[in-house]
């Protein structure tokens, strides 16, 4: 039994190890930018998504002149990610008003955006003719995973996403492992074609409808019950495994939700009937993990059979339906780390 659990861990550890490497939600069936078209946007969804945060701006409807502050978030922003070639000098950039307008017709849809005069941010300073940006203070990165993305009869770009940020270095969400990134919210942005923008688009609008709150994953194996998972740290450390057969239950510390771990008699397909005989309104299938998956508004679950207990082994997740984006992406991270051993509780 030692033995075989052993080899059942170092398994599990390499499954877990590979999933961590990429932890982001997967991309929709209607997403519609190739490689090189993401890649060509990137930029601009990085930059707004930056402003945003740092500037706590947390929506822009475009139905008129952006605000001055975000206007100044989105051009410094913009001249970090090197968006525009123009020359860095001791980490700044000194632009005539001309060049700093022209900028801004580039990355907002709403043109004849008024000039700064008297600059907000303690980092731009007005200088003869124009602003001088210090780029110096090397804030960390802030980008958009996109996991949606539309495109409308009229060529406009919609395109959903989650906001992250990165300390220290840079990079694709789907790129860098799970312990180097915090997720911070969800981004719906509205870009509309223009032919001298940057990556092909420019700003129409965006709103930044939720928050998220973990800061990162807590990862748990409980050997006597022979499953493992990481789950989002909002929910508090288990201090002490549950004893054999025995259900698991946390909850959030603002009591608006519930994850938790039970055993309940039969096979996997048995479940699958089950679940379908709720109600219409859930969604009930087998996911590309072998998971027998169960998705309704405000609950999901995950069952792995354990053949041996002549069980499944079932996660359940309840949480707000207001905060559908977040709890979505922290499903990702319970269906990669979610393995039951093949002789669970045995």
């Amino acid at each position: 039994m030692k033995k075989t659990l052993v080899i059942a861990l170092l398994i599990s550890c390499l499954i877990f190890t590979t999933a961590l490497a990429a932890p982001t939600r997967q991309r929709s069936d209607s997403f519609t930018l190739t490689d090189a078209e993401l890649l060509a946007v990137q930029p601009l969804l990085n930059t707004v998504a930056f402003a945003a945060f740092q500037k706590d701006i947390l929506s822009y409807a475009g139905d008129s002149a952006p605000d001055q502050a975000l206007v100044e978030g989105v051009l410094l922003r913009a001249l970090e990610e090197r968006m525009f070639p123009v020359e860095l000098i001791d980490l700044a950039v000194t632009l005539t008003d001309q060049q700093v307008g022209e900028m801004a017709a580039q990355l907002f849809a709403w043109q004849g955006i008024a000039g700064i005069q008297e600059p907000l941010c303690p980092c731009i300073k007005r200088v003869a003719g124009g602003l001088r940006f210090d780029l110096s203070g090397q804030p960390d990165f802030i980008g958009v995973y996109a996991y949606d993305a539309v495109k409308t009869p009229e060529g406009q770009l919609h395109i959903q996403g989650d906001v992250y940020q990165l300390s220290g270095i840079e990079g694709l969400a789907e790129d860098v492992p799970e312990d180097s990134i915090l997720w911070l919210g969800h981004i719906t942005l509205a870009l509309t074609p223009h032919q001298n923008a940057p990556g092909g688009y420019v700003l129409s609008s965006y709103e930044i409808s939720e928050t998220y709150q973990a800061t990162g994953l807590i990862q748990f194996f409980d050997e006597e019950n022979g499953f493992e998972l990481a789950y989002p740290d909002i929910f508090p450390v288990i201090e002490a495994p549950p004893e054999p057969g025995q259900p698991l239950a946390l909850e959030s510390a603002d009591e608006k939700a519930r994850l938790g771990v039970s055993f309940i008699p039969g096979t996997l397909s048995e479940l699958e009937a089950a679940w379908q005989a709720e109600g219409a309104a859930s969604t009930v299938g087998i996911n590309e993990f072998g998971q027998l998956t169960y998705k309704t508004p405000g609950e999901m679950r995950l069952a792995m059979p354990d053949e041996m207990l002549g069980a499944c082994v079932v996660l359940s997740l309840v949480y707000p339906q207001e905060r559908a984006h977040e709890f979505g992406l922290y499903l990702e991270f319970l269906m990669n780390s979610f393995v039951v051993y093949a002789f669970a509780a045995g």
